[in-house]
Parts: C-alpha cells; sequence; structure tokens
C-alpha cells in the first residue's frame, strides 16, 4: 500500500515565493535619513520635487539606453563572432568529416573489388586442373577452360596469364580495356621481370594483390601461387588476373558509397590547380581537401604493386552543409539584430516615466512578507498611479497565496485518504476475486453431489425387510458396493470443498493482512521480518490459481531457494498478487497460448522475481507510462494496480521494471527486492 501523504504544515511557504518575497537579505534602499533625497511618501501630493524627478528621470533613461545600446553593439559582434567562430566551422567540419567518410568509403570499395578479384582467382588457382596445366602445359586444359571470350567478357577478365615455377609464361591473354585488342603492357612486363618482381608469387608469398598503372590506364591485378584443390604445395606457379579500372567500375563504386568519385594515376589530378599535386605527396596517405565549383573534395595515395604511392582516389562532396550553415548564420544574426532593436526601443519607450523610489516601500513591504510568512499584512495603497496598482496586485496576490494554502491543505489531506482508500479497495478486489472463484468453485462441487443414493439403498432395504436375507443374497449383493462407491465420491466431494475452504480461509487472512499493513504505514513506520522469497511467491500462486485454472492457464515456475529476505511479506505479496492478476488478464486478452511463468533468483544481494506472460505485450516506448497513476489499457481499468506496485517496491528500497518486444509479444515484470533492508522510502 503506498503511504499516507502528509498535509503540509501551515506556515510560511518559504518554496513557494519568489525571490524577493522570502529573501531576508534584503534591505531598503535607504538605511539613514541623512544625506537622502526626498521621499515622495514623505511630501505633500502638491510639493513633489517635478524638476528633479524629471531631470532625474531623463538622466537614468540616457543612461539605461546608452548602456542598452553598447550592451545590444557587444551582443550582436559577439553573437556573429560566435556563430562564425563555432557554429559556422561546426558545419565546415561537419561537411570535411563527411568527405573523409566519402574518401574512406572509395578507398574501402576499391579494396573490396581488388578482394573480390582474389577470391574469383582463388577459385581457378586452387583447382588440381590449374596445378597439373602449371606443371606440364597441357594445352587440353585451354582448350576446356580458356577458349571461349565470351567467358572473359562477362568476368570482366581482360588479363589473364599462367606462369610456371620457372617464370616462364606458359599461357596468357592481355587485352586493351576498351576496344579488346591485344596489347603488351610494359609495367605488367616489368613486374614479371627479374629483380624485385612483385607479382611473384609462391610458397612464401601465395598471393600478392594491388593496383598496377599502365598505358591502358588503372589495372586491379591479383596474383597467386597454384597449388592442389586440397591447398598442397609446394606451387607449381602462379596466375596473374587483371581486370582494369573502367568507367563502369567507377560506377559502380559510386552506387555502393552514394558519392562520386574516381581512382586516377598520381599525373592526372586536376592540372588547374598547381599546389594540389604537391599536397598529395606531402600528406601521403592522409587525405587532402580542396573546395571547388561547389563541390568539397577530398584526396589521398594508395600504393601500387612495386610499393610507390602513384595512385590518387578522390571523392566529391556537394558543399550543401557550409551552404545551409552560411544561410543559418545570417539568420541568426540578422534575427537577433532585429529582435535587438525593437527589444532596445520598446525599454526607451518604457522608461520614459521611471517611479524609483516609491517601489522602496512595497519591496520593504515585500520582504517583510518573505521574512515573516505573515500573509494578514497589507499595503492598502490608494494612489491610481501604476504603483498603487502594482501594490493593490501585490495585496491580491498575498490574499490569493493565503487561500491557495488553505485549501492546498485540505486538497493534500483529501487527496492522500482517496489513494489510500483506492489502493487498498484495489487490493481487496485483487483478493475478493481469487476468493469468489473459491466461492465459486465450492457451490458448483455442492451442487454436483448426489445425496439421493444412500436414501435409494434405504428404501430398497425397507421394501425387503421380509425377505431381506434372500434379497441380499440374490440381488441386493451389489449394495455394498455401491455404497462403497459412494462412500469414496463423497469423501472426494470433502476433500475438494475443503482444499477450497482453506483457500477461501487463506484469501481472508490475506485480505487481513492488507489491512493491518495499511495500519502500520498509516503509522509511518516500516514492518519487516525474515522471510523466504519462494514462500511468498508460493502463497500469491495460491490466491490467483484457480481462477488460472478456471480459465486454462497454464503457471510454470522455476523458484531458487534463496537466503532469508528481510522484507515486508505482507507488501511483497499484494504487488505479486497484482501483478499475476494482470498478467492473467493480458493472457485472456491476447486469446492465444495460456502461459504464465514465475521465476525468482538471485542477483547480487538483491532477489529477483518475474512474472512473465504471453499476452498482448505493449508498445515499449510506453514503458514509464504503464506505473503512472490512472493509465490503464484495461476497458474498465483504473490505472491503480502498477502505480502501487512500483511505489511499493520502491519503499521496500526495491523496484519494479517492466519489458516487452512490442504488441502481441508478452509482458516480464521484474520487481528486485534487497536481501537487507535499507531506509524506508516515502514515495514521491
Amino acid at each position: 500500500m503506498p503511504p499516507r501523504r502528509m498535509a503540509p504544515r501551515a506556515g510560511p511557504p518559504t518554496d513557494k515565493h519568489p525571490q524577493f518575497l522570502r529573501d531576508s537579505s534584503v534591505k531598503p534602499v535607504w538605511s539613514s535619513a541623512r544625506n537622502r533625497p526626498p521621499r515622495w511618501a514623505d511630501l505633500p501630493l502638491g510639493d513633489l520635487p517635478t524638476g528633479w524627478i524629471r531631470e532625474a528621470s531623463l538622466h537614468l533613461r540616457t543612461k539605461i539606453t546608452a548602456a542598452f545600446a553598447v550592451l545590444f553593439a557587444a551582443f550582436l559582434a559577439a553573437d556573429y563572432t560566435i556563430e562564425r567562430r563555432v557554429t559556422y566551422q561546426n558545419f565546415e567540419l561537419i561537411e570535411a568529416q563527411t568527405a573523409r567518410r566519402n574518401l574512406d568509403r572509395w578507398v574501402q570499395a576499391t579494396e573490396r573489388e581488388i578482394a573480390h578479384l582474389s577470391e574469383f582467382a582463388g577459385d581457378w588457382t586452387d583447382w588440381d586442373d590449374a596445378f597439373e596445366f602449371a606443371s606440364t602445359g597441357d594445352p587440353a586444359f585451354v582448350e576446356a577452360n580458356l577458349s571461349s571470350d565470351n567467358w572473359f567478357e562477362s568476368y570482366n577478365i581482360p588479363v589473364l596469364l599462367f606462369v610456371d615455377r620457372e617464370g616462364r609464361t606458359i599461357w596468357e591473354r592481355v587485352r586493351a580495356a576498351e576496344t579488346g585488342a591485344p596489347v603488351q603492357l610494359a609495367r605488367l612486363r616489368a613486374a614479371l621481370a627479374e629483380g624485385s618482381r612483385p607479382l611473384l608469387a609462391d610458397d612464401n608469398r601465395p598471393m600478392i594483390r594491388g593496383i598496377l598503372p599502365t598505358s591502358e590506364g588503372l589495372l586491379l591485378v591479383v596474383s597467386r601461387a597454384i597449388f592442389r584443390t586440397d591447398g598442397s604445395g609446394p606451387a607449381a606457379g602462379f596466375a596473374i588476373f587483371g581486370r582494369f579500372f573502367d568507367d563502369e567500375l567507377a560506377r559502380t563504386i559510386g552506387r555502393q558509397t552514394l558519392a562520386r568519385g574516381a581512382v586516377q594515376k598520381m599525373g592526372e589530378v586536376d592540372p588547374a590547380d598547381a599546389t594540389l599535386l604537391p599536397a598529395i605527396r606531402r600528406a601521403a596517405h592522409e587525405p587532402v581537401l580542396r573546395r571547388h565549383g561547389g563541390m568539397l573534395a577530398a584526396y589521398t595515395t594508395m600504393d601500387d604493386v612495386f610499393g610507390e604511392p602513384s595512385i590518387v582516389v578522390r571523392s566529391d562532396t556537394p558543399t550543401v552543409v557550409t551552404a545551409q550553415g552560411r544561410l543559418a548564420l545570417w539568420i541568426s544574426v540578422i534575427t537577433l539584430g532585429a529582435t535587438g532593436l525593437a527589444a532596445l526601443l520598446a525599454q526607451i519607450a518604457l522608461i520614459q516615466r521611471l517611479v524609483v523610489r516609491p517601489l522602496a516601500g512595497l519591496v520593504e513591504h515585500a520582504t517583510n512578507v518573505g521574512a515573516t510568512g505573515d500573509l494578514s499584512k497589507r499595503l492598502s495603497r490608494t494612489g491610481r498611479d501604476e504603483i498603487g496598482e502594482m501594490a493593490r496586485a501585490f495585496d491580491r496576490m498575498v490574499v490569493s497565496l493565503a487561500e491557495s494554502r488553505a485549501a492546498l491543505v485540505a486538497r493534500s489531506r483529501a487527496t492522500g485518504q482517496a489513494e489510500i482508500a483506492s489502493s487498498v479497495a484495489h487490493n481487496l478486489g485483487n483478493v475478493l476475486n481469487s476468493a469468489a472463484v473459491s466461492v465459486d468453485a465450492i457451490q458448483r462441487r455442492l451442487a454436483s453431489v448426489r445425496v439421493e443414493g444412500p436414501a435409494r439403498v434405504a428404501g430398497l432395504l425397507r421394501d425387503h425387510g421380509p425377505d431381506l436375507p434372500e434379497y441380499l443374497a440374490s440381488e441386493g449383493r451389489q449394495l455394498p458396493d455401491y455404497l462403497d462407491a459412494v462412500s469414496a465420491q463423497f469423501e472426494a466431494d470433502r476433500a475438494a470443498l475443503l482444499e477450497e475452504s482453506v483457500r477461501v480461509q487463506e484469501q481472508i487472512r490475506h485480505m487481513d493482512e492488507i489491512l493491518g499493513a495499511q495500519r502500520r504505514i498509516a503509522k509511518r513506520g516500516s514492518y519487516t521480518e525474515s522471510t523466504s522469497a519462494r514462500d511468498i511467491v508460493e502463497r500469491a500462486l495460491a490466491i490467483v490459481q484457480p481462477s488460472c485454472r478456471r480459465h486454462g492457464i497454464q503457471i510454470e515456475s522455476a523458484l531458487e531457494s534463496l537466503p532469508p529476505l528481510q522484507t515486508d511479506p505482507v507488501q511483497v505479496g499484494q504487488i505479486l498478487v497484482n501483478l499475476l492478476t494482470n498478467a492473467k488478464d493480458a493472457v485472456l486478452a491476447a486469446g492465444r497460448e495460456r502461459r504464465l511463468r514465475v521465476a525468482v533468483r538471485r542477483e547480487d544481494d538483491a532477489v529477483r522475481i518475474e512474472v512473465a506472460d504471453s499476452g498482448c505485450g505493449f508498445d515499449p516506448d510506453a514503458t514509464e507510462e504503464l506505473f503512472r497513476a490512472g493509465f490503464t489499457s484495461k476497458p474498465h481499468g483504473e490505472g491503480l494496480g502498477l502505480h502501487y506496485c512500483a511505489l511499493s517496491a520502491r519503499q521496500l528500497g526495491g523496484s519494479l521494471e517492466a519489458r516487452s518486444d512490442g504488441p502481441g509479444a508478452g509482458a516480464v515484470f521484474t520487481l528486485t527486492l534487497p536481501l537487507r533492508p535499507g531506509p524506508w522510502k516515502e514515495a514521491a
């Protein structure tokens, strides 16, 4: 049960007052009568120093206007500087980060294309037929596998070479990127010539892959050692697979990365920017950014198969972000300038008639009210000017505050009583529902008892009184068996009725415990005892089991034996009865598999009790709303059950959580309680 909320005590509502009402440090403007200007309240109405007032007002207005103008100009300049150097730079930073990410995607996509080519080559080089061909040069392998031009065109493999262990080319096919005519690629030959031979693949380097600049363009090249199908060696040679980086491949990478870009030779970068190529070389593999033509271009280098940074990767990012940043910058500055100018003009108009000294009396009165909390004092000014209106408004505010305080006290008491009554009624209602189920079961059992059998036996015995021995020896010899069956049925009915009556007695005892717990909470105290979490769960299950059994709901339990729990068993039992009842209703509303599961386990120094159901579930975004007072998804619900459970769990030093994968996916409610009680908490 949630604890009764205490009504606020009568007294100065210091937390509700504005600062000028409750700050006792506020002092009158003048602390001495010496050397001070005449106070308007001390002078007759006809003797007011109008000249002095006009001069002081003009002087004050000029100073305030100048101060506002200087402040406005400084604020506008500061805003422009901050917007330009912070906000706009953030736009530039975001755009630069986007360009770098696009560049990284282009580099990664290029490397993926090389990796795909390597996987394709692996299907050929790890093959017994290719191993035999590299060892013997059998022309049958070429006739069977390499004689069709369609195969090379469909897989876009314009370059393919097979080389034996001695470095001799066994078979080759090298075609141009666009025309498909045979060509001689000098850089490819150089990579296979004596010397460094970067494309030489053998047992020590079974695979080399990368990019090779050629006269026909950039060539994605993979060299793989040729092994048997089972991977055994030594290598019989190696095969080189090449694919040109053509426009179609560039468009494919553009679709993959969602960014424009290109992969070029070092000498093919933008010749109009004389500083670009040196900057790329100095930056090595770090990105270089350049803005031109509404684009932010990002450049980086990749090493070719000779280990030289001769490949340049470029990505183009539209400068939309910085354009929006410039627009936002000027909109902010212009809007702020117009707003500030309007505010400055309004301030100049409003300070034409300044009244400072009469405010001292109002401030002094407000300070006294805030310090003493005495809401019976009044200013009672009769003037018809703004100060008089302010004084009368202040008096009305104090009167309203006094009335609101009294109403708040009464409302707090009434609300607390209503919440207590609602919570008690809700919990008793859950138990009464279970008791009603048990009483209904008793009535149905009594209605099914057949009591006419013994009377019929007695009638038969009376009718055959004169010839009773002969009757019992002939037709009546089945009467003992019949009486045994009737007696067994009576005994079964008696046991079932006793079981249901025990349940009713347990439910009545639980209702008495609910009322007792409410009396303890009403005394602002907490009650704990050493009890077993398993026993609490089993008692709660005993209350809801008859109703679940009647509706065909299967209850599964996984109850671990845990150390004794120091808590209030009645409150915990009420929480579990509420959760189990809600789970039962959710299962019935879903109309699918009818199943509940209760689990008890230990986690660190706490006990976790989970109630899971296969019911209608809830939207995960509405989890916080579940525990709000008045929130319910039931047609006739009051929205108090889960609210009460959450408050009670918090009072016991624990927590109540809920989770669901969505509507129709069931729900799990987890009650966590400490093994040792902490300080008793009052629910907010």
